[in-house]
């Protein structure tokens, strides 16, 4: 993805989407928190889903970064949400909640 591409909503958007949007740094993040989920993710498959699960409402205020990946010998697909937290949430599980929702909507 080129930066003309994102969407930039605040500083705070611009460095992790800068970062995160770099194939190789996500590899790296994965490998060094997620070393069991990262040695079945087929690496050549990883690609940024350029569609966006932010209610349309929200778009303003936030901004999210999908992955998707092929993962172990199967054809499952998995979606790895990485998204900056800026402040303290309470209801992060309907969040979550949500983007899944919005995963199972759009296919």
């Amino acid at each position: 993805m080129s930066k003309k591409e994102i969407k930039y909503n605040n500083p705070h958007d611009r460095f992790f989407k800068s970062v995160f949007s770099d194939k190789h740094n996500v590899q790296g993040l994965l490998e060094g928190a997620l070393p069991l989920i990262y040695k079945n993710i087929n690496l050549k498959s990883l690609k940024i889903d350029n569609n966006s699960y932010i209610k349309k409402e929200l778009q303003t205020e936030f901004s999210d970064l999908v992955y998707k990946c092929n993962y172990g010998k199967r054809k499952i697909k998995i979606a790895l949400l990485f998204e900056h937290k800026s402040s303290e949430e309470t209801h992060v599980q309907l969040q979550l909640l949500h983007y899944v929702l919005s995963v199972w909507e759009h296919n």
